[in-house]
């Protein structure tokens, strides 16, 4: 089913093998993987910045991390891992990552909500990723360029 993708980007969190050193093993067994399916795919160095892998991508696939708020900006599906045998403690939000994002916790649940979404085109959540932009990152705010209209018109004492 993955091999219906054009393209996939891979970037790994730059954390990731600091506290569990085991934990480096992911990228062999995300090549194996995609390998298996006939997936064209690139792993990115865990020092490219986010924003350069944004500008492209038509549906994103992440952890509980500021790379949410990033891929906001994009406008695609949103793919959050969120592991059902750990409790995660979230900051409290007038949107949580329910509201916008497809949340998984499986490969195969992953799976499925990416046939279900993108193969066959139900992005139930699109209209609220439009409110959660606009929450989180001020879209009409950050369009006019309402921040840098504050920022010219401080006055330096």
């Amino acid at each position: 089913m993955l091999s219906r993708f054009n393209e996939v980007a891979i970037k790994l969190h730059p954390w990731v093998g600091k506290r569990d050193i085991s934990l480096l093993k992911i990228k062999d067994e995300i090549d194996k993987t995609l390998k298996e399916q006939d997936v064209d795919y690139k792993i990115h160095d865990k020092t490219m910045p986010v924003e350069d892998l944004i500008k492209g991508a038509n549906l994103f696939i992440c952890d509980i991390s500021a790379v949410i708020s990033e891929s906001l900006a994009a406008n695609a599906p949103i793919f959050v891992y969120v592991p059902d045998d750990k409790e995660i403690k979230l900051t409290k939000s007038k949107m949580s990552y329910e509201d916008y994002t497809y949340i998984y916790s499986s490969v195969d649940e992953l799976l499925e909500k990416i046939e279900d979404v993108i193969i066959n085109n139900n992005d139930y959540l699109a209209d609220n990723r439009e409110k959660a932009m606009e929450y989180i990152l001020g879209k009409d705010e950050t369009l006019n360029d309402v921040f840098i209209t504050h920022l010219e018109n401080i006055k330096v004492s």
